[in-house]
């Protein structure tokens, strides 16, 4: 993996270790900072949870969407409010450990 102050290059992560690397950068950005997210796929089940988490604070920009490589800029664009944080903290501490985001999930083949 690559993580730079500006990418994070998940194409080798599994979401179990993506998401939290991302919920951490986001919340080390001041206000209107961003990072790229370089992903195998649109990342839509982490955006989905963290806008409703942290509803208004971040701006989701695809800089490309295609099949098998997604980069979008995700930009903070206010503050975290420590509520925030800590209702963040209770929901990721009841999912179970390596939860990922549902897209890698294996194909069972049609029983014959």
């Amino acid at each position: 993996m690559h993580t730079s102050d500006k990418l994070i290059d998940g194409l080798a992560l599994p979401c179990s270790q993506k998401h939290p690397l991302v919920i951490a950068r986001v919340r080390a950005l001041a206000p209107l900072e961003h990072f790229v997210l370089r992903n195998s796929h649109a990342p839509e089940p982490l955006r989905v949870m963290l806008e409703s988490v942290y509803p208004d604070a971040l701006r989701w920009e695809y800089l490309r969407d295609e099949p098998g490589l997604a980069e979008v800029r995700i930009t903070k664009l206010r503050s975290l409010t420590p509520a925030e944080i800590a209702h963040h903290d209770r929901l990721l501490a009841g999912r179970a450990p390596g939860a990922g985001c549902g897209v890698h999930r294996a194909v069972t083949p049609a029983a014959g």
